[in-house]
């Protein structure tokens, strides 16, 4: 049977439990990324150890939307303090946007100056690594917002989901460059990004919707 939080701390607590393991997790993709990226000459890989910092930022959102939500209500301010959740989630999908736009001018700005990089099995082990933490993270805020019925960690598990469309869509235009010898990095990075705007515009509006009812 599934756990209910009724105590607002408790259900605080593993929220922030939640946002600390986001920030170590995304705080080793970034190194290992960055490395990569230089290692590689790869702009896209440098720029997605980038995104994994950024989502440090919204670990760190999501510890402080937990921190606030905790506060205890009043009879003059009722409900006030459970919509800080509902505000640090919109402040995800905003942040989610903005990596979505950047991701765009990147991809085209790979079509138009397509660079040689590159390309071997530290390349893949890397990203395939990457891979599969972004996936166990994405599997455990998914089961973690439904246990505590959390808008914020869900916000979380959508920037996760994109991040591992993100990994995949690069790990398979690096093997398709490496096996073909062509660049096709740039059009994948279009398609990704669009996806990533999409879903952040969608959830940002029915968060205000939650915000303002």
């Amino acid at each position: 049977m599934k756990k209910i939080y009724k105590n607002i701390n408790d259900r605080s607590n593993y929220g922030i439990f939640c946002g600390v393991i986001g920030i170590i997790i995304n705080l080793f993709l970034g190194l290992i990324k960055l490395f990569l990226g230089i290692y590689s000459r790869s702009i896209t890989i440098m720029s997605d150890a980038f995104n994994n910092v950024t989502d440090m930022t919204s670990s760190i959102l999501t510890i402080i939307g937990f921190k606030l939500s905790s506060k205890k209500e009043n009879q003059y301010r009722p409900y006030i303090y459970t919509k800080y959740e509902n505000l640090s989630s919109i402040l995800l999908s905003m942040i989610m946007f903005i990596l979505g736009i950047i991701f765009l001018i990147k991809s085209i700005n790979k079509i138009i100056s397509p660079e040689q990089l590159i390309i071997n099995y530290i390349t893949y082990i890397i990203l395939f690594i990457s891979l599969i933490v972004k996936i166990f993270q994405y599997i455990f805020l998914t089961k973690s917002s439904k246990k505590i019925n959390s808008k914020t960690l869900y916000t979380n598990s959508l920037e996760t989901r994109n991040d591992i469309i993100t990994n995949t869509s690069i790990l398979i235009s690096m093997f398709i460059m490496k096996l073909y010898n062509i660049n096709i990095d740039g059009y994948l990075g279009i398609i990704v990004s669009l996806f990533i705007i999409y879903t952040s515009i969608n959830n940002c509006k029915n968060e205000i919707y939650n915000l303002l009812i």
